[in-house]
């Protein structure tokens, strides 16, 4: 097989850290060659409490996802303790099965990523009003 033109680099490192604590961590990094030479695909959206289908735009087939929670970005000024409170209620939920209460979440400000095979029927809603995700899929 030749070498692939295009590659995945991903490097992300977890801390947890307890009171008067040293910091443990955990570092995951790799490097993948990719089958498809398309371009990445970002998206800016929003999605509201019912399930919707992910749109993954000229894509054909994705080889690794990231979706990251945009709920509290950007602000100016220190939240009220009311606006902290509505702002933990804007949690997205991902899902494979909307007949299912299975789901992962990603809170306000985190991402989730990963490799499915089965991006095709990947769901997204809100638990809470409507909420802007930035979804970006690499090709296979």
């Amino acid at each position: 097989m030749p070498e692939p033109k295009n590659r995945l680099t991903v490097v992300g490192t977890v801390y947890h850290q307890v009171p008067q604590g040293e910091p443990d961590s955990f570092e995951s990094r790799f490097v993948r060659g990719l089958e498809d030479e398309e371009q990445p695909y970002r998206r800016q959206t929003k999605v509201g409490e019912k399930w919707k289908a992910i749109d993954f735009g000229w894509l054909e087939s994705v080889g690794y996802l990231v979706i990251r929670n945009e709920a509290g970005k950007g602000r100016t000024t220190k939240p009220t303790d009311e606006e902290k409170a509505a702002l933990a209620k804007k949690v997205l939920e991902l899902t494979l099965d909307t007949n299912e209460e299975d789901c992962w979440d990603v809170l306000p400000g985190e991402s989730f990523q990963g490799n499915t095979r089965y991006w095709k029927n990947l769901f997204i809603r809100s638990q809470s009003g409507v909420i802007d995700y930035t979804l970006y899929a690499v090709p296979r």
